[in-house]
């Protein structure tokens, strides 16, 4: 008779077989693609802070990827996830995203600092993506396809022409979240710009209660709300049309605050700016990290990750030969 680990894998029955109920079920599990947005936390925390020299923590980001790396060979099969990393990262921790991209893994764009695109000029903004796709590329040896804005900071304030600057680059945005989908999540939204063309892929985006929208699943969400309910949402966003997907930080991933400000490194903040500042952290580092990955279990156990984002994309995503033409 066949058995359930702890994780949901099946093994196989006596005879040696997989079961033909458990295979039955792995064969039709829906999709739900699960990235990293791989930051470096001390660093953009403090920096966003006006700390003078802030602090760098790659021990962190390579402990956070190695339990990664552990987790897609046990329990995704050894599927590929994709990255979208911060050039920041790419420059300072080059060995990091290198590792990342030879273990096959799609490296993809996070901005160039962990700055919200809704404050930036469109200047800034371009010359923002063409340093942080340099080093990107530089490091992984990788064309950086898709794009995710920190804080999916892509409004109405920026999409104008945000979305021109990001057709200019990549094959698809990850940024945008909706309530109701606009067709096939098979073929992503195509947006035929100015400068090229670019696939939207949504994420879904759930009123839980008057006035607390959740993002599907990811982040403090992931690691607040019970397994029962996170199950539940990425069934409804698969019912409204979207792919479901779960995003992370390696902050989620890890319990040891290595990645906290100190109280003495907030120094600059005055009374009860610093204290609240170094108390918030609490939210990123303490509640709810260590069911992280029984959570991961039990959703991939439910769901199957098919890869990487970029294969949501198909063989007519724009080549460089068509950007060169638009930009013409």
């Amino acid at each position: 008779m066949a058995t359930t680990s702890s994780v949901g894998r099946e093994t196989s029955s006596g005879s040696g077989q997989p079961d033909a109920g458990a295979r039955h079920r792995a064969e039709h599990r829906q999709p739900c693609y699960l990235s990293i947005d791989l930051e470096d936390f001390a660093h953009d925390y403090q920096r966003s802070l006006g700390v003078e020299h802030p602090r760098r923590d790659p021990g962190s980001l390579e402990r956070a990827c190695a339990r990664l790396e552990e987790f897609s060979q046990t329990h995704l099969g050894g599927a590929r996830l994709t990255f979208f990393t911060t050039g920041q990262v790419a420059r300072d921790y080059p060995d990091i995203v290198r590792r990342l991209s030879a273990d096959g893994h799609e490296i993809a764009c996070h901005y160039y600092e962990h700055d919200q695109i809704w404050h930036e000029t469109r200047a800034t903004f371009r010359r923002n993506l063409d340093m942080a796709t340099t080093y990107l590329a530089g490091a992984s040896g990788q064309r950086i396809r898709g794009f995710r804005a920190p804080d999916f900071s892509i409004d109405e304030r920026c999409a104008a022409w945000a979305y021109e600057e990001l057709a200019r680059i990549f094959d698809y945005d990850s940024s945008h979240t909706a309530q109701h989908h606009h067709g096939n999540p098979a073929a992503p939204l195509e947006m035929n710009l100015v400068t090229g063309r670019l696939r939207e892929i949504d994420i879904y985006r759930h009123s839980l209660l008057p006035g607390l929208d959740v993002r599907v699943i990811g982040g403090t969400y992931m690691r607040l709300l019970p397994i029962t309910v996170i199950l539940r949402l990425l069934g409804r966003a698969f019912e409204r049309g979207f792919v479901p997907q779960v995003y992370l930080h390696p902050y989620d991933l890890l319990d040891d605050r290595m990645q906290w400000s100190r109280y003495r490194e907030l120094s600059h903040l005055k009374g009860h700016r610093r204290v609240y500042r170094w108390a918030r952290q609490v939210q990123w580092h303490s509640i709810g990290n260590r069911g992280i990955w029984t959570k991961l279990e039990q959703i991939y156990a439910r769901f199957v990750h098919p890869g990487p984002l970029a294969s949501l994309i198909d063989v007519t995503s724009p080549t460089e030969t068509d950007r060169d033409a638009a930009n013409a």
